[in-house]
This record gives structure tokens, sequence and C-alpha cells, in this order.
């Protein structure tokens, strides 16, 4: 890491808005870059609302009846069961598992939280996004084929439609549901008066999260705190929701959001 990024960040307050194994990872990575962490969950994950339909997928996965599974969501590492190599795999006790299903992960930081979680990634687009993963496929389908697609019950329609226009049979389904936490009054004062610098928007569900805290007739975000959006999506619904991104993370992901972070220049209201 370059001294001059740390010396940037050094100090900063950054609130990194979800809690548990994620939020503390986070956390250590704002920390290594000389700032200071602040935890302060504006989502969490709850079990989708057809929970059925999650485990029949699951168990499909693991008898073999899909040739990949596409992961659109770290969080959705935090549900996958660890894959276990098929009885007769070549591979031995490390083999892919899931009787062979490969699988895509949507960005580094997907990736990153499979393998945390002992599961191997074998595809992740160089453009992190459904529309990178569309493009950079690696391979059309043989007959019959077919994918699996997890992720957030709101994740957009577009990498399904893709790959079913690439002729795979497409089954997506929910893996959690994300819902909106309240901050404590504390929290929200801190933001209001600028006593946080920086807020890593790290999907649309955290920007429309943190606009709910201050719409009117609540007092405004500081003009001063910078937010930072993990990537143009994201960006855009922070926009819907009203609020004013300061850059946008041209990589996809925490060390992403963190160069872009070094490059806002501070606000002076």
């Amino acid at each position: 890491m370059a001294g001059r990024e740390t010396d940037v960040l050094r100090g900063m307050r950054v609130l990194v808005p979800r809690g548990g194994a994620w939020g503390e990872r986070v956390a250590a990575q704002v920390a290594a870059r000389g700032a200071a962490p602040v935890v302060a969950p504006l989502i969490e994950t709850a079990p989708p609302a057809d929970e059925a339909r999650l485990a029949e997928a699951l168990d499909a996965l693991a008898a073999g009846r899909y040739a990949w599974v596409a992961v659109t969501s770290a969080a959705t590492a935090d549900i996958l069961p660890t894959p276990r190599p098929a009885p007769d795999s070549p591979e031995g006790p490390r083999g892919r598992g899931w009787a062979g299903s490969r699988v895509a992960a949507v960005g580094e930081a997907t990736a990153s939280a499979l393998s945390a979680a002992g599961i191997a990634v074998d595809f992740v687009p160089g453009e992190q996004s459904a529309r990178g993963m569309l493009a950079e496929w690696p391979e059309g389908p043989r007959s019959g084929e077919r994918v699996l697609v997890l992720g957030s019950e709101l994740a957009k329609p577009a990498l399904a439609e893709g790959l079913r226009a690439l002729g795979y049979g497409v089954d997506v389904v929910g893996a959690y549901r994300t819902v909106g936490v309240a901050l404590g009054s504390g929290m929200v004062a801190r933001l209001s008066s600028g006593r946080i610098d920086a807020v890593l928007l790290t999907s649309g569900s955290v920007a429309r999260s943190l606009a709910g805290h201050f719409a009117a007739p609540a007092p405004p975000l500081h003009p001063s705190v910078a937010l930072v959006a993990i990537g143009p999506q994201t960006a855009a619904d922070a926009a819907a929701a009203g609020l004013r991104v300061a850059a946008v993370a041209t990589r996809h992901d925490v060390p992403g959001l963190l160069d872009a972070l070094a490059r806002v220049p501070p606000v002076r209201p």
C-alpha cells in the first residue's frame, strides 16, 4: 500500500455499514489504511421469504443438477454450505464439490467471501458486475445445462436474462433478504454534525437505508461526509435516494472503495 494513501486516510472516521464477520474484516482493512473504522450497521440480512425454495435449490446443487452456481453478493457466502466433493471425485478432499458444479462470483469481494467460507471460485469477471459476467462468461452451455443464480431477493434480473439468452436453463433463488437497520440517535447526530468523515456505500440497500435517516423533517446529512460508492449501480441507487456521492470505486471491492476515498478532497462547508 502506498504511504501517501495511508497518510491521506489517517485519522478519518469511516462508517462501515454492516456488522458481523464482514464488518470485522472491513474494519480491519480500514484500520490498515490509517483510518478509524466505525462499525454502524445500516442493513442486515434475514432469511428469504421462501426458505423452502432455497433449501430445495441447495439440495439440487448438492445433487449435481447445476453446471454453474452464480453468486451475486458477498452476503450469500454466509448462507451457502461448504461444498463436499463427490465420493468418486478424482480431485480428492479438495475437489470442486457440489458434484462438479462450477462457481462464478460477481466480483473480488464476493470471491473473497466465498474463499473464506471454503468455497473454491472458478470465474470472476474483470468488470465486476452482471454485465461483466455475461460479457466474459467462459463458455456456452452444453445441452441441458442449468445455472443456479443466488443472491439477494432484491437482485436485478439482468444476469438471469443474459444467461437464458446464452442458452442456459436458469433458476433464480433468493438466498436472503436485506432489511434496513435503525441507527442510534448518537450515530445520527455524528453524521448530521460531520463527526463522521465518510460512509462506505457497499450496495443500493445501504444507500437507501442511510438516506432514510436524513429525510425531512430530520436534520440533513452533513455536507462534509464523503459518500463513496462501490460501483456505478450503487452510485445510481444513492442518487435516486437523494444522496450526493463523492466518488465511485473503479475497483468494486473494499480496497477500491478506500482508494476512491483517498482521492476525495476534503469538504470545507
